[in-house]
């Protein structure tokens, strides 16, 4: 069954889009940087760079789900 957003959470929707212009930066830098460390052949740290992220991700949903709902996860993405 498909969930029924109401008209106010659309609305918020805009918000998320504020937040992707740091999440593109950041993701460009990363794949710049994690290329670096690969042709270092430092695979180490791209892998703990990436698990550090991950847990950052979940842990950032964690704590912004109780208060903004769902728009947290695009939110929490962004800026991993």
């Amino acid at each position: 069954m498909r969930e029924v957003y109401l008209h106010t959470q659309i609305l918020k929707l805009p918000i998320v889009l504020l937040h992707i212009p740091f999440g593109l930066l950041a993701a460009v830098l990363g794949t710049i940087v994690g290329k670096g460390l690969y042709v270092l052949q430092d695979t180490k740290t791209v892998a703990l760079i990436g698990v550090a992220e991950t847990v950052i991700y979940l842990i950032l949903c964690w704590k912004l789900i109780p208060l903004i709902g769902y728009l947290a996860v695009p939110i929490a993405y962004a800026y991993i």
